[in-house]
């Protein structure tokens, strides 16, 4: 038992790697690579449409992709839309996921919710919660889909493997098939021309209006098969979670190195050099707003401030996390404190941001770590509010 819990423990610290790596190639390319006729667009909406000649890189809130290139494209966000065509390999991960245009290589996607549509020329690996693969969706060689709810719909010349917790299947597979979860459909329109290999919970459901050309061999998923399946689904909403906050903090960084440079350089003074100090802060701090609403509300008159009161709690969340981002950022790669640019910073802040998703994930202790963090980063806020409101006071 202990050999099965290490194996699914080292599954998911290498998907976590892949995807933590996938982000730091985004940004690292998207932010300090030299100009080689790369395209790099960052915000809340991003459109990229005409034809280009480079690499694509593209993160925000909304991303829509409709450009052309004979390269390759990394792409993140909250919504993300691939209609274009690129060349070589595309990396997109998020939220929401639709691939509809053309991949001439390797397709990696990571999402909460992906749909694909669209033609890759290569292999396509796709984990997420709920995952479908279209009608219109046409892949050159394999396909590897892991999710909570996995569909197939669509054509693969290439071997196919599905995973979840619940997998149907209709579409057409030129080559083997093999789809390990506990409920299994085979529906109408399928059409395999090679052998399928099901491991599932008692009997899969098998339309007789599909049509297998092979064997069909059906296998006892075991209990502990079954409990993976669950327990990798929930990875994935976490990993999907974390991508969603990390993308978040790293713009909202970037807001703040735009608008508020001097608040920035010294939350991160406060949080090298004090880091005591900015943890009791911080703990202090978090404590006291909901304590403070819960009297505003007793008040009556007092309740719409506690509201509002309330409803600033995620961006001080989301400002901690930055704040902590920077500061892991700094001790990486500025230990001797020397002043740096608006893009060195940048780059520090998207590998602290990592470092904190990465770890967060960590069993047993990734809840405390990213407490840790965001305390940390409250604390620094909080004395950072403090002191300007302070000088302000005595002017």
């Amino acid at each position: 038992m202990m050999g099965m819990e290490a194996q699914m423990g080292t599954k998911i610290y290498l998907k976590a790697l892949v995807l933590g790596l996938a982000l730091s190639s985004l940004g690292s390319s998207g932010i300090m690579a030299e100009e080689n006729g790369s395209l790099r667009r960052f915000g809340a909406k991003v459109k990229i449409d005409g034809e280009q000649k480079g690499p694509l890189y593209a993160a925000g809130g909304e991303v829509v992709v409709s450009a052309r290139s004979p390269k390759n494209a990394r792409l993140m966000g909250a919504n993300v839309r691939f209609l274009g065509r690129v060349g070589d390999d595309l990396w997109i991960t998020g939220g929401d996921l639709d691939v509809s245009g053309e991949v001439g290589n390797h397709l990696h996607a990571w999402g909460a919710k992906t749909h694909l549509n669209g033609i890759i020329g290569g292999q396509a690996s796709i984990m997420g919660a709920d995952v479908v693969i279209g009608e219109n969706a046409a892949i050159t060689k394999g396909l590897h889909a892991s999710g909570d709810k996995v569909v197939f719909k669509g054509a693969a010349l290439g071997e196919v493997e599905l995973e979840g917790r619940e997998v149907e299947f209709a579409g057409s597979a030129q080559s083997n098939v093999s789809i390990r979860a506990p409920f299994v459909k085979i529906g109408d329109n399928a059409r395999i021309k090679g052998h399928i290999t099901i491991y599932t919970i008692g009997e899969p459901e098998i339309s007789d209006r599909a049509r297998i050309d092979g064997k069909v061999t059906i296998e006892s998923l075991p209990q502990w098969e079954v409990m993976r399946r669950s327990h990798e689904s929930g990875w994935v909403n976490r990993i999907a979670v974390g991508v969603l906050a990390t993308l978040c903090a790293f713009l909202t960084g970037l807001l703040t190195i735009s608008l508020a440079r001097g608040g920035v350089e010294k939350t991160i003074d406060t949080l090298v050099e004090e880091p005591v100090r900015s943890a009791l802060w911080g703990c202090v701090g978090l404590l006291c707003i909901p304590l403070i609403a819960t009297f505003l509300i007793l008040t009556v008159l007092g309740a719409p401030l506690a509201g509002a009161m309330m409803m600033t709690v995620p961006l001080i969340l989301l400002l901690s996390i930055t704040g902590s981002g920077f500061a892991i950022g700094e001790w990486i790669f500025n230990r001797a404190g020397d002043h740096v640019s608006a893009v060195h910073r940048a780059f520090s802040l998207l590998a602290g941001l990592l470092i904190i998703a990465i770890l967060s994930l960590t069993p047993y202790v990734g809840g405390l770590i990213l407490a840790l963090a965001i305390t940390l980063g409250a604390g620094a806020l909080f004395l950072l509010f403090k002191d300007r409101f302070g000088e302000q006071a005595t002017n």
